[in-house]
């Protein structure tokens, strides 16, 4: 099913014929089937009714299993050796895969949504002429390969035929067995269908044109100096609390304040659990230990698995350092790299657990990189076929036809490639005519890596194994040769008593936080957040104040953080018995730190209460207040020169367009006033008030300069039209993607990481 399934890779969801039984039994020691609950809330929400949460938990079992076998591949790789063992998933492997299948899941919905509205349908005779390149049709990147010549590698009307007939077979085959693998053809057609609709529906306005052109060549030269409000101290300025509800009443609905989603805002200060002088002085002793012990070793791959950390052991060449400024430092290698079987000892800084002590014993050299390309003859497939039984000649054949297409390559390598898609039993290097991009990172081979180091480019050597024959030619390498290392890496890690001892103190720490904000009325709940920030930064800690979305609450993609330890923090930030203000009762431990939190301010979508907005409004007060003391002051002098030159301070020259403010960008009211044309050029205007500061402005003159030739209209309007259609589709810049658009609009909501805590 090779077109199905090459068309099919475009999405991660391609287990749709293995049935369920099937993958509990393979994810059995994950977590069971069906696992997550609908609670009172459901999984989440869409236009306000609950999504199914047997399809969501449907899903995420096969995108665990996905990513079960991608780790397996992956181990396979690496280690050169096939495994029927299946690897374990970790705890951020488990919340990516609920987080796949969930946003597959809402893309499901969202789409089949927009599909009927549009009456967008896909019919079967669609697919046969997509996949066969008929009606209208071209030949696309996905089935290429079914209509190239393997000979010429061009496209023939026989290739055209010949690639037809494979598809249509292919076909025959699916629909007989009534699976789903068309369906999901039928998906992309329609995906494909409705961003060609998106496309269409854009344009550029006759406005948006001129303004565009206009904005190309109105440039200004200017010269400034800004007085920022930072550098007068707000305790200089009194904002009464008169003025402080006058102004909530009339700016409470202004987009700055106005909450557009309900959100819980959580402080959250971590102490570090970290080795004691006595744990890093026991560790010294281990790696000063380990590393006579591992200097005597004469299997490096038991050893390793047994004292190593990283219990990972590359065979052959899979172990050649790439250089890296972490281990070196001066951008050289060490003498002590030099010698084979020395122990050389270096630090990673910075792990998530610590600093990693390495030791390194050197077992070789190679070079970091070795570009190749080969013809791989399998013989296995000989022998165990069925074929072979009546053929007792079969392998013998295939040995004959290896010398034969050595010969051919030596005689005239211009004929590689050619060879490469008529015989090579390597599928997954046949299609890019036998390369192999690096040979030390696809571990080849002990006799095939050592031949491709010591062989000099763009000679063919041959290797008749077991149960392959390679013929491979050498096409580039780095010229520089890096250590193969085998190496032992070790974290310090606090003992228990350590651990217990800073449980303690921050603990007490908790008690201290406790009795300092007991002491502040409940109800000012600004008060005890400003007390909480100014006892943990006395501590020399750093608060870090978190916003979770009541729709999406998620606390991963602000900080690291477990999932066992978010779950602790979502149900105290969610727990309507604590209030704004309030601690929680114990620290909570994640991974390699303590965390203590206070619940801030929760706040409903709508028009803010005074008490959440009190602070930002009396920021802004005191700036207006600054503001003005600071017009005044700058309003005695009648020039920029005059200014400076009594201050003592020198003013800042810039280059800005109408479409591109520069140093301008934060200040877009100062930015639009220089294009106004109040200010004429040579002029200084009056004290500016501006959101960062106050500023003095000159518009130098400019010289004249040659009249260059308009823009072209119709290229302008392409190019814009082009820049409007990839903000829509790129995935980076959500506030203009289609997708997202879609999504807020359907009110999407993610509760699963409540089912738990609601009620």
């Amino acid at each position: 099913m090779g077109i199905i399934n090459k068309i099919r890779d475009k999405s991660w969801l391609i287990v749709g014929l293995i049935g369920l039984a099937m993958l509990a039994f393979i994810l059995e020691n994950y977590k069971s089937i069906f696992n997550t609950g609908e609670g009172k809330y459901g999984v989440g929400l869409m236009h306000g009714s609950k999504i199914d949460v047997n399809r969501y938990n449907q899903l995420c079992e096969i995108v665990k299993y996905n990513t079960v076998m991608m780790k397996k591949r992956q181990l396979e790789q690496q280690t050169g050796v096939p495994t029927d063992s299946l690897p374990s998933l970790t705890d951020e492997d488990l919340r990516s895969c609920e987080d796949q299948a969930f946003g597959y899941l809402a893309d499901s919905l969202l789409m089949d949504e927009e599909y009927h509205q549009l009456e967008i349908s896909v019919s079967d005779e669609e697919i046969d002429a997509y996949l066969l390149a008929t009606n209208g049709f071209e030949i696309n990147d996905n089935n290429k390969a079914y209509f190239t010549d393997s000979l010429s590698g061009t496209v023939t009307p026989t290739s055209i035929k010949s690639g037809r007939d494979k598809i249509k077979a292919e076909l025959k085959q699916i629909r007989k067995k009534k699976g789903n693998e068309l369906q999901d053809i039928a998906n992309q057609r329609k995906r494909d269908k409705y961003l060609n609709i998106l496309k269409a529906g854009q344009y550029i306005t006759k406005l948006e044109l001129d303004m565009e052109t206009a904005a190309m060549d109105d440039t200004k030269s200017i010269t400034m100096v800004v007085k920022k409000y930072s550098e007068v101290n707000d305790g200089e300025v009194k904002v009464s609390n008169e003025e402080l509800e006058k102004y909530y009443e009339e700016h409470k609905q202004d987009g700055a304040y106005f909450n557009h989603e309900s959100t819980r805002e959580v402080y959250l200060v971590e102490d570090k659990i970290i080795p004691s002088k006595q744990d890093s002085l026991a560790f010294n002793k281990t790696i000063a230990s380990l590393r006579s012990k591992f200097k005597k070793a004469t299997n490096d791959s038991a050893f390793i698995l047994k004292e190593s950390d990283n219990k990972r052991f590359y065979s052959g060449y899979g172990n050649t350092a790439p250089p890296s400024k972490r281990i070196y430092p001066a951008g050289g290698y060490e003498k002590e790299f030099t010698k084979i079987d020395s122990i050389v000892q270096y630090t990673l800084p910075g792990g998530p657990d610590g600093d990693t002590v390495v030791l390194a014993k050197v077992k070789g050299f190679a070079p970091s990189f070795i570009g190749a390309r080969h013809i791989r003859i399998d013989l296995g497939s000989a022998i165990a076929d069925s074929t072979a039984k009546k053929d007792p000649y079969a392998v013998m054949k295939k040995r004959r036809l290896a010398d034969s297409l050595y010969a051919m390559a030596m005689k005239d390598t211009s004929k590689f490639s050619e060879l490469v898609n008529k015989h090579s039993d390597d599928l997954f290097t046949k299609m890019n005519g036998g390369k192999i991009d690096n040979v030390i990172n696809r571990n080849m081979g002990e006799a095939f890596t050592s031949y491709c180091i010591s062989a000099p480019i763009g000679t063919v050597g041959l290797f008749k194994l077991k149960n392959n024959i390679h013929i491979v030619q050498v096409m580039t390498k780095d010229s520089i040769v890096h250590p193969r290392l085998n190496t032992v890496s070790k974290v310090c890690k606090p003992s228990e008593l350590s651990e217990s001892e800073i449980e303690g103190k921050t603990s007490s720490f908790l008690t201290q936080l406790n009795n300092k904000l007991g002491a502040i009325k409940a109800s000012d709940v600004n008060r005890k957040i400003a007390a909480f920030e100014a006892e943990v930064k006395a501590k020399g800690l750093l608060p870090q104040k978190m916003i979770l979305k009541d729709n999406f609450p998620s606390l991963t993609n602000q900080m690291m953080i477990s999932s066992m330890a978010e779950q602790k923090i979502l149900e105290f930030a969610f727990d309507e018995e604590v209030g704004s203000g309030d601690l929680i009762a114990i620290p909570v431990r994640d991974k390699n730190r303590f965390l203590i939190a206070l619940k801030g301010w929760t706040k409903a979508k709508g028009i803010p209460t005074f008490g959440e907005v009190k602070m930002a409004m009396r920021q802004k007060l005191i700036d207006d207040k600054k503001a003005v003391k600071l017009m005044a002051e700058m309003s005695r002098f009648k020039d920029l020169a005059s200014y400076t030159k009594a201050n003592k301070v020198k003013a800042d020259t810039l280059e800005i367009s109408f479409a591109n403010g520069g140093n301008l960008m934060g200040e877009p009211e100062l930015w639009g006033y220089l294009f106004s044309g109040k200010l004429k050029p040579g002029q200084t205007s009056a004290p500016l008030k501006g959101r960062n500061g106050v500023y003095m402005i000159q518009i130098n003159a400019q010289p004249k300069k040659s009249k260059t030739p308009p823009a072209d209209p119709i290229a302008m309007k392409k190019q814009l039209l082009n820049t409007r259609i990839q903000q829509m589709f790129n995935n980076q810049n959500t506030s203009l993607n289609y997708y997202s658009a879609l999504y807020a609009q359907a009110g999407f909501v993610d509760n699963r990481k409540l089912t738990r805590i609601r009620p």
